[in-house]
């Protein structure tokens, strides 16, 4: 089914079609079929240019108006048109490279149309068939206005056709095409009526030797285009570097991974996976361990440009699933897939290979691990170049140090910031947060409740099955505490068997009843280490901001007394400082 926002866009297509097809019927009966032979000959070199033309986004740079010029001044318009569109529609044709037909047939109508016009413009202007007065200067407006006529209508019908892409940045701009397109017509047209002049000493004999300098003028066409190619593309290394030398976050590297990708080539989709055990986006998070966040050997989709990118973000796959998780598994160089449906790796993977036609996929790497995926997909097949996969290669290269660094920096301060082995808070870091609270309830008048937990004869735990399965019951615990807390407040380890929990805006009431359920959950709690299932029971002691304490330090020690209370009264029980409830 068409799509509503594409409906405009195949009309619009069709009716360029349909309208080159009716002007070739229109002219069929002013061809003179005794010069077939010729207009083949022509039909021929046609097609050679469009076979030897260099292609660039969004266009292409060929001989091919010194032929419609020349047969336009030579046959007319009628045999004109009709060698142009039959060269067209048969060297594209050939070489469209799995593009699909109806862009061959709407490049064909496109340069009827524009040779329609040109003919126009030519007889407006006051133009003659030269090959009945010859070439003289009373031709040179009428072959102005039939190049400058050509020439727009061309660029028009091809700007309208790129509609939904026009506004996508990219290394060639429209400037780029009308300059070095408008040169090659400029050129074209002495090449064109030096052809028209051998022709008429010649015949068709003499077009044909010309043609060997214009392949020449051709091939030194194409090397100026690759030069000027090279020039942008390392305008692009250059941009790249540049802004990747200062402090960026993660997610403005991705944004300009995709962004100067834009610049390289049109593509339809593209997406960034992340390996999950990074300390950026997806994140660590205060309550997982560490050991267990490093472990998540996934890749998850963190950001993208393209239709498909919503339905993208958030999808994951590992080493061991499917053509992604091979190339990571397998630590494979970037690759080009030309067509999806021809490639049996590709046949149930799932994301951008079900929309697209063309994948571009180049591994974010670095010497010793994959950070991630980097992957553009098109619509059409064959949409990628080498020259497209050799400059996003480094460009995603020094992506991927940087944010090697970055995330190096990020598992600092976490491990600074964190408890190694519960994965909440540090006391360092609770104290520094705990802090800033205090001077905001002061600030603000609001409530600030604290409570200190221990376990209770945690030391038969080591003593009798190992300081191993200590370590994983504490872990458990943290999750635990982490879990019942949620947002409300800021859980931390105060040291061995110890736990703290900051609760903002909570009252006396509230807190101690919080309290209560969490030594009620933790008792009923199974607590699974390695086969066991252990049972803990812990004591709680409740202080309040500024009800019992001027400062942290003494709201500290307020909770610690009041845990010390717990203890006394026979321990799996909650004890306020205030003694009130």
């Amino acid at each position: 089914m068409i799509q509503r926002n594409n409906l405009p866009h195949v009309l619009y297509t069709w009716l360029v079609i349909c309208l080159g097809t009716g002007v070739l019927i229109f002219l069929f009966k002013e061809l003179d079929l005794d010069l077939s032979r010729e207009f083949l000959v022509f039909i021929v070199l046609g097609i050679l240019t469009e076979w030897l033309g260099v292609s660039f986004p969004k266009g292409k740079l060929s001989a091919g108006f010194t032929v419609v010029l020349a047969t336009f001044l030579i046959y007319g318009p009628a045999a004109g048109i009709w060698i142009s569109g039959l060269a067209n529609l048969i060297g594209q044709g050939i070489i469209n490279r799995g593009s699909p037909m109806r862009v061959t047939f709407f490049s064909t109508g496109q340069y009827i149309l524009a040779f329609w016009v040109g003919n126009y413009a030519y007889l407006w202007a006051g133009g003659q068939a030269a090959v009945e007065k010859g070439l003289n200067f009373a031709l040179f407006v009428p072959l102005v206005a039939f190049t400058a006529a050509y020439y727009f209508t061309n660029h028009f019908l091809v700007y309208l056709y790129m509609w939904p892409e026009h506004q996508k940045t990219s290394l060639v701009r429209w400037s780029d095409i009308l300059r070095w397109d408008g040169f090659t017509y400029l050129l074209g047209i002495p090449l064109g009526l030096l052809m028209v002049m051998l022709y008429q000493r010649l015949s068709i004999t003499g077009p044909v030797l010309f043609f060997l300098p214009v392949f020449i003028i051709q091939f030194l066409l194409r090397l100026y285009l690759q030069v000027t190619l090279a020039n942008q593309e390392l305008s692009v290394f250059y941009r790249v570097a540049k802004k990747l030398s200062r402090p960026l976050e993660a997610d403005k590297i991705f944004d300009l991974i995709l962004k100067e990708a834009r610049r390289v080539v049109n593509y339809h989709s593209g997406i960034i996976y992340l390996k999950i055990g990074q300390a950026s986006r997806p994140g660590f998070q205060p309550g997982q361990s560490l050991l267990e966040a490093e472990e998540k050997n996934h890749y998850r989709a963190v950001a993208g440009k393209g239709p498909q990118v919503k339905n993208l973000i958030g999808t994951t796959f590992t080493p061991k699933e499917g053509f992604l998780g091979w190339m990571v598994s397998q630590r494979r160089l970037p690759e080009i897939i030309n067509d999806v449906r021809k490639d049996l790796r590709l046949k149930n993977e799932a994301g951008l290979p079900q929309v697209c036609r063309s994948l571009l996929i180049i591994p974010l790497q670095t010497e010793n691990e994959i950070l991630g995926i980097f992957m553009l997909g098109d619509k059409h097949p064959f949409a990628f170049k080498e020259n497209h996969q050799d400059i996003l290669t480094v460009v995603c290269h020094q992506a991927a140090v940087v944010l090697a660094n970055i995330f190096l920096s990020q598992r600092v301060r976490v491990k600074a910031n964190i408890d190694e082995l519960t994965g909440i808070y540090s006391y360092h870091s609770f104290f520094h947060r705990a802090t800033e609270e205090c001077h905001r309830a002061g600030k603000e008048g609001s409530p600030l409740a604290l409570i200190m937990l221990d376990v209770d004869a945690f030391q038969m735990v080591n003593d009798s099955f190992g300081r191993n399965i200590g370590d994983v019951v504490l872990a458990a615990l943290a999750r635990l505490i982490k879990e019942m807390v949620n947002q409300a407040g800021i859980v931390a380890r105060y040291g061995g068997e110890e736990f703290v929990i900051l609760l903002p805006n909570y009252g006396e009431v509230k807190a101690v009843h919080l309290a209560e359920n969490i030594r009620r959950i933790v008792r009923e709690h199974s607590f699974q280490a390695e086969g066991l299932s252990l049972n803990l029971k812990v004591s709680l002691g409740v202080a309040m901001y500024p009800q019992d304490a001027n400062s942290l330090s003494e709201l500290l020690q307020k909770a610690d007394e009041a845990l010390y209370r717990a203890k006394k009264r026979g321990k799996d029980c909650v004890v306020p400082f205030s003694g009130k409830i």
